[in-house]
């Protein structure tokens, strides 16, 4: 009881080292400099509707759902519970928090061992082995105990160290999942582009094939010649390879999806996705920079490796410390015939025990290599939000972009049919021959194939949109391993040099925000 309580007091004690302090979140609130476009530009064709940025304090894990996609949605519910990814990433997180777990008990909880000891000799000390001596039996019941009182903090910091990793893990399982539902997303689309490419150029094709017949026709009427004849040919057999190629494509890409999706490649038997399949969501949310670094789960990940960085640099700075462990232990001895609890010798002992490093160059050396360990995660961190930051400001002016791109291809699709139109008005009066409308008809192909990569990329940049501002929690039950923890993510410090004194006051500690 005596010891539970020391335990108790010693976690407690003053704790050497600075305490971790949030890094503060960007002062600005804007992603790029200038206006925001806060709705994009819309035409009257598929996805071609107008979004409006709405201000909100996260995005929903399950972004996915936007696209109103049942077909995309369960193949994503069988990534989440089979891709051997996610379940990796998972895994790795209870492995943190069981180390955590058997960490805490072993410092708050005293150190007991049980001994008992059975010995048969002949003979006497001193006397030659197997000799004519009498037997003795000795007999012994010993129990230890020993506790390390932590009064510089150092078990206190291996602790918040142990459960900052924790924290970064499964900050890193959440990004994991949340880039296994985006490549699924990612490459459903690209799999819908290529699926409406292919009727696309199906159709180009066909009007290479009769070119060429009707060009044939000319050559024999003298009407063409033979160089007219190969340069359809040559674009017929162009035509035919890139049909060729979005076939294989689109298959590939369906083994992907199986990959992604935690099968073998030969599972995926579903019909391919189309564009029809996504619906355009109309708002998009709009995170700000302040609350998108306490949100998004690999700046989150990037500051628990810090806050662990930070704990390490504590555990050296306690190490040079002093020391103290308090044992006791109580035994019973029995020497002779008789059990062990009659006629026995009984006693017991205390015994404080200090430690303190008075010349030890690799302590200090050690001191020096964790604030370097330090720097390096704080460098890590920016990078990451930096790099985070860059890709939302990125992704809003795809989606800008990508919806002024979609209106200019549709009206130059607009365009082209009314030419088609008329030529096959002149063609129906007899003033314009087949041969003649085919090449707008193949021009006219060539654009609807913009129009195609215009909308599925409308439907990327909103894709990627939602996936840089996720918090990529959205399971009922999900896991929260921060629960009951004082010191998980709760401070940053900023290091200044390793003239520091063994409290970490040469540190410059910055205010919570």
């Amino acid at each position: 009881m005596g010891l539970a309580v020391l335990a108790s007091f010693s976690l407690a004690a003053c704790t050497a080292g600075p305490d971790f302090v949030r890094p503060d979140p960007p002062a600005s609130d804007a992603y790029y400099a200038g206006s925001l476009v806060v709705e994009t530009a819309r035409t009257d064709n598929l996805h071609g509707q107008a979004q409006r940025l709405q201000p909100a304090e996260s995005v929903d894990g399950a972004w996915w759902n936007a696209f109103q996609s049942p077909r995309l949605a369960q193949l994503i519910e069988h990534a989440l519970a089979d891709s051997p990814t996610i379940d990796e990433a998972f895994s790795r997180v209870r492995e943190a928090n069981a180390l955590y777990d058997a960490k805490h008990r072993g410092a708050t909880l005293p150190r007991l061992v049980g001994q008992l000891t059975g010995e048969r000799t002949n003979g006497l000390p001193g006397t030659v082995a197997g000799g004519s001596g009498p037997v003795v039996n000795q007999e012994s019941a010993s129990l230890l105990g020993s506790f390390r009182l932590d009064l510089a903090g150092r078990t206190r910091r291996e602790l918040e160290a142990l459960a900052a990793r924790a924290d970064a893990r499964y900050y890193a399982a959440l990004a994991a999942r949340r880039d296994v539902a985006h490549g699924i997303v990612v490459t459903a689309i690209e799999q819908a582009r290529l699926v409406d490419q292919l009727r696309a150029e199906n159709a180009r094709r066909g009007a290479h094939d009769e070119l060429l017949y009707l060009t044939m026709e000319g050559l024999r009427l003298g009407h063409a010649t033979q160089a007219d004849v190969h340069a359809v040919q040559r674009d017929l057999r162009l035509s035919e390879q890139t049909v060729a190629t979005l076939e294989t494509d689109i298959e590939v890409l369906g083994q992907r999806l199986a990959v992604l999706a935690g099968q073998e490649p030969s599972s995926y038997q579903g019909e391919p996705f189309t564009l029809q399949d996504f619906q355009l969501p109309e708002t998009i949310p709009l995170v700000v920079p302040s609350a998108l670094v306490r949100t998004r789960p690999d700046i989150l990940a990037a500051e628990g490796l810090l806050e662990a960085a930070t704990a390490d640099y504590g555990v050296a700075v306690a190490s040079l410390y002093p020391d103290i462990t308090l044992s006791a232990s109580t035994g019973a001895y029995q020497l002779g015939e008789g059990g062990l609890f009659s006629g026995t010798t009984q006693g017991w002992n205390l015994l404080a025990q200090l430690t303190a490093p008075l010349l030890d160059g690799e302590l200090h050396g050690m001191k020096r290599v964790r604030l370097a360990a330090v720097d390096a995660a704080a460098a890590h961190y920016r990078g990451t939000l930096l790099s985070a930051l860059g890709e939302v400001a990125e992704s809003l002016k795809q989606a800008d972009i990508t919806a002024i791109n979609l209106t200019l291809a549709n009206d130059a699709y607009k365009d082209s049919v009314i030419v088609v139109e008329s030529l096959r008005t002149k063609q129906a009066h007899g003033a314009l021959s087949r041969a003649d409308l085919l090449p707008e008809y193949i021009a006219f192909v060539a654009i609807e194939t913009r129009v195609i990569n215009a909308m599925s990329d409308r439907l990327l940049a909103t894709a990627e949109i939602l996936r840089v501002m996720t918090d990529g929690e959205f399971l009922p039950d999900e896991i929260d391993h921060l629960d009951g923890r004082e010191d998980a993510g709760q401070a940053y410090v900023e290091p200044a040099s390793e003239e520091n004194s063994a409290g970490g006051g040469g540190l410059r500690v910055g205010a919570a925000p």
